[in-house]
C-alpha cells in the first residue's frame, strides 16, 4: 500500500471513530486480522469518548507520512520485523 492509500485508511479510521455515534464496524474493517491490540477495547474507547463528549468535529489539516517507517519496537519493546518492511 502506498503513502496516499495509507493516509486514506487513517482518515477512514478517524472518521469512523469520531462519528456520532461511532462507526464501530470500521475497527473490524480496517484493523488487520492479526492485530495484536485490544480490538474490543478500541470500540469501547470510541463509544465511551462519544458518551462523554458527544458529537466531535475534527479537521485533519495536514498529514505527514513517509514510506513504511512504522516502528512497532518503539512502544512494544520488540525489534522491528524487517521481513514486513517495518524497519
Amino acid at each position: 500500500m502506498g503513502i496516499d492509500e495509507n493516509k486514506a485508511v487513517v482518515r477512514q479510521y478517524l472518521a469512523g471513530m469520531h462519528a456520532a455515534p461511532p462507526d464501530l464496524k470500521v475497527f473490524d474493517e480496517l484493523l488487520a486480522p492479526n492485530y495484536e491490540g485490544d480490538r474490543d477495547g478500541q470500540k469501547a474507547f470510541a463509544s465511551a469518548l462519544h458518551a462523554a463528549i458527544g458529537e466531535q468535529i475534527f479537521e485533519i489539516v495536514d498529514m505527514v507520512a513517509k514510506g513504511t517507517q512504522w516502528r512497532p519496537g518503539s512502544n512494544t519493546g520488540l525489534p522491528p520485523r524487517r521481513d514486513r518492511g517495518d524497519g
